[in-house]
C-alpha cells in the first residue's frame, strides 16, 4: 500500500488495510496518531509527533514519555536508528524536559523521525496480537445495560472525560493503586460507522465460575455541588429515602450464587432504595451465605481491604467522590479459600477538593458498613461509630439479630469524630 503524506483518505485506507477481520478495534491513541498522520499537510509533523507522545498532554516531552519513541526508533531497521537514538538519550541526558518547540529545534534535522513515526502507525497496528471477541458484559450488579462490554480478560466503560482524567492522576499515585481495578487507559472502537470511545480496566469477574457481586453507593450525599437543580432534588431524595443519609451508603445491586438450587440470588436497585437501616446487616448477611452456609471468612477477608481504604480516607484531601461505589466481588464456587475483592469503581463524578477539607460523606459510610461487618462477626468495633442520625438523635440500638426479618445495627451509633 501506498503511503503518501498529506493524503485525506491516508487513515481510511490505512484502517481498511490492517482491519483485515473487520473487527474495528483499535487503540485509541493508534486512532489519534491515524488522524494525525491524515491531515499531514495541514499541521506541522513536529507538533503531531509531540502529541503523539504527550501522554500527560502538558505540551511537554520528558524522558519518560521519549521512551516510547525509541522503541519504534530501534524497530524501524533505519540506517541512522542507531544515532538517532544515542542523539535522543544525550539531550535528554542534560535536558530531561523539553516543549515542542525544543524538541524540534534539537531534532529537526533528524528528517527520518517523521518517515519513522508515520510508518509506525502500520507497524504498530500490525502487531500479531489475537484479537478477542468484544462481548456485552453480564457480570453487573448495578449500573446501565450496554454501558460496559468485555474484551478477554478487560471491560470496556463507556468513556467519560472525567473519569478518564481520575485514572490518569491516580497512576501517580502508587499507594492506593490496591483499591481500584487495573486500568488500561482508553481504546476506541469502530460501529456503525463512528468511533466509540472507552476506558479499559480489569475485569474483576474474569476467570470466576460463578461471580458474586454487590455493589454499594457510598456516601451520605451522592450529588455533586455543581449538579443542577433537578438533579440535586433528585439525588437527594433518593439519600433520604434510602440508607444513604443515615448509614453512608446504600445497596444498589446484589448476586449471590446458591450452591444447592444452582442459580442467583439477584436484588436490584429498587430493593436496596428501600432497605431500612435496622435490615441493613441481614441484607449484606444475605451476600455472603451461599444458601448452605454464611461465609464468615470473606467477611473477615474483606474487612482488611476496607481498613486500608478508611485509612487513606482519614488523610486524603485530593478527591470527594459523588456517586461513586465500593465493589464486593467473589467466586460462589470456590468454597475451599476465602478469595474476594472490595474495589472502589464509578468516578464520572469525582472532584478535586479545593477547599483544604476531606471527603467526611463517604468516610462516614465506609465506618458504617465496617462497623456492620464487624457486628455480623461478633466482634468489638474497632473503627468507634460516628452514626449520629441527620435529626439530632442516635442511630441504631441494640445488639442486633440474626434473622432477615429485622436486624439491627447495633452499636453503629456511639459518635466517631470525624
Amino acid at each position: 500500500m501506498t503511503r503518501v503524506a498529506g493524503n485525506k483518505s491516508f487513515w481510511e485506507d490505512s484502517y481498511r488495510y490492517i482491519d483485515t477481520e473487520n473487527i474495528g478495534m483499535i487503540s485509541f491513541a493508534q486512532y489519534i496518531f491515524g488522524v494525525s498522520f491524515s491531515k499531514w499537510d495541514k499541521i506541522d509533523p513536529w507538533e503531531v509527533i509531540c502529541r503523539m507522545f504527550d501522554d500527560k498532554e502538558d505540551s511537554y516531552l520528558d524522558k519518560e514519555e521519549v521512551e516510547k519513541l525509541l522503541k519504534i526508533v530501534e524497530s524501524a531497521g533505519n540506517p541512522n536508528s542507531i544515532k538517532l537514538k544515542e542523539s535522543l538519550i544525550s539531550k535528554y541526558s542534560e535536558t530531561p524536559t523539553m516543549t515542542y518547540e525544543q524538541f524540534k529545534k534539537h531534532f529537526s534535522h533528524y528528517t527520518e523521525i517523521i518517515d519513522i513515526c508515520q510508518a509506525a502507525l502500520l507497524s504498530v497496528l500490525e502487531i500479531s496480537e489475537e484479537q478477542q471477541i468484544i462481548t456485552k458484559f453480564e457480570n453487573q450488579a448495578a449500573g446501565h445495560a450496554g454501558d460496559i462490554l468485555k474484551d478477554g480478560a478487560t471491560i470496556l466503560k463507556s468513556y467519560c472525560e472525567r473519569e478518564f482524567r481520575f485514572y490518569e492522576l491516580i497512576k501517580k499515585l502508587p499507594k492506593i493503586q490496591n483499591f481500584f481495578a487495573t486500568y488500561y487507559g482508553r481504546k476506541s472502537r469502530a460501529q456503525d460507522g463512528a468511533f466509540q470511545y472507552y476506558i479499559v480496566m480489569e475485569d474483576l469477574t474474569h476467570g470466576m465460575k460463578q461471580p458474586c457481586i454487590m455493589d454499594l453507593k457510598m456516601a451520605r450525599n451522592t450529588w455533586e455541588p455543581t449538579a443542577p437543580a433537578k438533579k440535586k432534588v433528585e439525588q437527594s431524595t433518593l439519600d433520604r429515602i434510602s440508607t444513604s443519609g443515615e448509614l453512608g451508603f446504600r445497596i444498589c445491586g446484589m448476586r449471590a450464587w446458591q450452591i444447592k438450587k444452582k442459580e442467583y440470588i439477584i436484588r436490584d436497585k429498587p430493593w436496596g432504595m428501600y432497605i431500612k437501616s435496622t435490615q441493613m446487616e441481614a441484607a449484606l448477611r444475605s451476600f455472603f451465605h451461599n444458601g448452605i452456609q454464611f461465609r464468615d471468612d470473606l467477611v473477615m477477608e474483606v474487612l482488611p481491604q476496607l481498613y486500608d481504604i478508611l485509612e487513606w480516607f482519614k488523610v486524603q484531601r485530593i478527591f470527594r467522590f459523588y456517586g461513586s461505589s465500593i465493589l464486593f466481588v467473589y467466586d460462589g464456587a470456590n468454597v475451599d479459600k476465602p478469595v474476594i475483592k472490595a474495589k472502589m469503581v464509578d468516578f464520572a463524578h469525582t472532584v478535586r477538593i479545593r477547599d483544604g477539607g476531606k471527603d467526611d460523606s463517604y468516610k462516614y459510610g465506609l465506618v458504617t458498613l465496617i462497623d456492620i461487618l464487624e457486628n455480623i462477626l461478633g466482634r468489638k468495633k474497632r473503627t468507634k461509630s460516628i452514626a449520629t442520625s441527620t435529626n439530632g438523635g442516635m442511630m441504631g440500638g441494640g445488639s442486633g439479630g440474626g434473622g432477615p426479618g429485622g436486624v439491627g445495627v447495633g452499636t453503629v451509633g456511639s459518635g466517631y469524630n470525624l
